[in-house]
């Protein structure tokens, strides 16, 4: 019965961890240091939003510039027979997680 207990704490305790794990390793997260990698990202972030919803996109067209600290990127998608505009803007420096993507 011991036994029982302690795996079962281990097994909470592990899945306790996994759930947060990506504020345990920020290692994992792209930190912007270029316009260009921040439109990347934009055009992978907005595909995986139309993937979501089952809804295939097509040419993706954009541009990507720095204003002072900040990276902009500015991009269309074509998705369910529309062009969609999708801004991104991220501090240089600044983790995937304070990104800022609108679709739309």
């Amino acid at each position: 019965m011991r036994h029982t207990i302690a795996i079962l704490a281990l097994a909470f305790a592990g899945s306790a961890f996994a759930q947060d794990d990506r504020t345990h390793h920020p290692a994992h997260e792209i930190v912007f240091t270029s316009a260009s990698q921040l439109l990347a990202w934009c055009e992978e972030e907005a595909r995986a939003h139309y993937a979501g919803k089952s809804v295939t996109t097509y040419q993706w067209t954009g541009r990507h510039f720095e204003s002072g600290n900040t990276l902009h990127a500015e991009g269309k998608l074509r998705a369910d027979g529309n062009d969609v505009p999708v801004t991104c803007l991220a501090s240089k420096g600044a983790r995937e997680r304070h990104a800022i993507i609108k679709i739309g």
